[in-house]
């Protein structure tokens, strides 16, 4: 009986028990492996949930990432184009205000398209355009992609931080460059900037920091997004970081592997 209870412990079954009595020794050797498998089958029950609500907590950490910097001066442009009575600016700003706020509110579909993802940059680049007044963007995303359910909320942290370090801190004239491909059964988005870029041994340490839990040296966004990433679709997924070859700074790209492949595969081992 008590080699049958360790096989199964063994096979991962945690809650198998011994119901047996023999009345004797063994009951008390019995009892404890009974106590063992239901302290170990609440430890992981502990630790699995845990995990969730730390994935859920991440991802509503993100979400809750409404800069009220950002909003301010939003609305601080509003009304400087409101004095000098540019009504064209302060309709197209409000749309697009409104078209990021929504989209950065929404949870009821953790899975979009992502057209919806690229939607929500598009909101996020207008804004920036009005507001910077030095920044052109291009997306090149295939039509078949767009359509490719993605996470929420992985691209915006990615442009963002694009923006806050790479082209705000150089003097001209910036660019970001959007950019997809399929690579077999993955997905990789390519955000690059023309901003001044990272030495070898500062991406080798960023990536360094993505891999460790979050603390007060690592950026929150991309952090968040690799996490996130890897959880859900496991080693090969996440965010990599290497020169832009294109632009003079950074090129990030997003990997993950594709949930309409994984689907079709599950319909076709079920048929």
């Amino acid at each position: 009986m008590m080699m049958k209870g360790l096989k199964h412990v063994e096979m991962g079954d945690y809650s198998y028990r011994i119901h047996k009595r023999f009345h004797n020794e063994f009951d008390y050797m019995m009892q404890r492996f009974n106590d063992m498998g239901s302290k170990i089958q609440h430890l992981i029950q502990n630790v699995y949930e845990e995990q969730n609500r730390s994935r859920l907590a991440t991802l509503k950490q993100l979400q809750s990432q409404i800069n009220p910097h950002f909003l301010y001066n939003c609305l601080s442009f509003i009304a400087g184009c409101a004095k000098v009575g540019l009504t064209d600016k302060i309709k197209e700003m409000a749309y697009h205000l409104g078209g990021y706020y929504r989209y950065m509110t929404r949870v009821e579909n953790q899975l979009p398209p992502l057209k919806e993802e690229v939607e929500l940059v598009t909101h996020y680049l207008e804004i920036y355009t009005y507001r910077l007044e030095r920044i052109g963007y291009e997306i090149d995303i295939p039509a078949d992609l767009l359509l490719e359910p993605v996470m929420r909320l992985v691209l915006q942290p990615v442009v963002e931080n694009a923006i806050v370090h790479g082209i705000e801190p150089t003097p001209g004239t910036g660019t970001i460059r959007i950019a997809g491909c399929r690579e077999a059964d993955w997905i990789e988005l390519h955000v690059e900037d023309s901003g001044g870029g990272m030495t070898q041994l500062a991406m080798d340490r960023l990536m360094q920091r993505l891999e460790r839990p979050m603390d007060g040296s690592t950026g929150c966004g991309l952090w968040n997004v690799h996490q996130r990433l890897r959880q859900r679709f496991g080693p090969g997924a996440g965010v990599f970081l290497q020169p832009s070859a294109r632009l003079s700074g950074l090129r990030v790209t997003l990997r993950w592997r594709s949930e309409q492949e994984e689907s079709e595969e599950k319909g076709e081992r079920a048929g």
